[in-house]
């Protein structure tokens, strides 16, 4: 037989004595319930690498494949929407996958494009310049 299907047999034999040992109150019996368990658990490679996202009925996971995303204006005003109208260049780099100077250059080009403003008495005493977005 395949492991999956040991996988599975060792699992349910390991819930039945888990259930016995607790209805029994018998620690052996829960350790040993609990070691058949994850015995069968890690037989069945299914389940661990769905799990743990290695494969997913043959189909690689989203995260592995080269799939292109693209930043939009749109997307960056609606997070500083969500963070209160107000977006750093290194709150948008910690939040995205953009560097810190790709950043900055995305905010200072929605500055120029009237998207945003700088409030000059509000930049922070280490220089941090916050751009503020108005809320539609």
């Amino acid at each position: 037989m395949k492991d999956e299907y040991w996988g599975l047999i060792y699992m349910t034999i390991g819930a039945i004595i888990i259930y016995l040992g607790l209805q029994a109150h018998a620690t052996f019996a829960l350790i040993v319930g609990a070691f058949t368990f994850l015995r069968g658990f890690l037989l069945n490679d299914d389940l661990v690498s769905q799990i743990i996202g290695k494969k997913n009925n043959g189909i690689e996971p989203a995260q592995s494949k080269n799939t292109t995303f693209e930043l939009t204006d749109e997307l960056i005003i609606r997070l500083a929407s969500r963070l209160n109208g107000r977006l750093s260049a290194e709150e948008l780099s910690q939040q995205t996958t953009l560097s810190l100077d790709e950043a900055k250059n995305r905010l200072e080009n929605l500055l120029k494009k009237g998207r945003c403003e700088i409030k000059l008495d509000e930049v922070n005493l280490k220089g941090k310049i916050f751009y503020y977005f108005e809320e539609k």
